[in-house]
């Protein structure tokens, strides 16, 4: 009984090992490939052209807004979303379009500045667009002048 035991055991042992050599035999024939993910279609900055990235109000009067309006032309052959216009503090306020800026098509981004304190001001307004890598803080548009009081 004992010998029918140890040769059984033996054999299921014996085949299990031959079966592992075998199955890693295949294995290294079998050639290795990887899989790589195809690059994302990545539109260039460059494709967006600005009419003028700063503007200068010169003398304005105190408490009067102005506003400042700047010309993006899209021309690469791809829409663009403009995701935020976004200004440097509270008293910067922008607008933008919302919906997709087709290839050729030109589109205004204002930034209104409310003119509640009297002396020179620099703000600054950053556009986030989908052409932007995602590592880039988007495009910095400046707008500059003078408050003061008139009588």
């Amino acid at each position: 009984m004992k010998k029918t035991v140890l040769t059984f055991v033996w054999l299921s042992l014996s085949i299990g090992l031959f079966a592992q050599v075998a199955m890693a035999d295949r294995m290294e024939i079998a050639p290795q490939f990887k899989y790589t993910k195809p690059a994302k279609k990545k539109i260039a900055p460059s494709v967006l052209k600005w009419d003028q990235q700063t503007h200068d109000f010169g003398q304005i009067d105190y408490q009067k807004p102005v506003t400042g309006v700047f010309e993006l032309t899209n021309t690469s052959l791809e829409p663009i979303i403009i995701k935020d216009a976004k200004g440097s503090c509270g008293c910067t306020g922008t607008t933008f379009p919302k919906e997709a800026v087709l290839p050729g098509q030109t589109v205004m981004i204002t930034a209104t500045y409310d003119a509640k304190n009297i002396g020179t001001f620099n703000k600054t307004v950053t556009v986030l667009t989908s052409a932007d890598d995602k590592d880039s803080k988007g495009t910095v548009l400046k707008i500059t002048g003078e408050v003061i009081w008139r009588l």
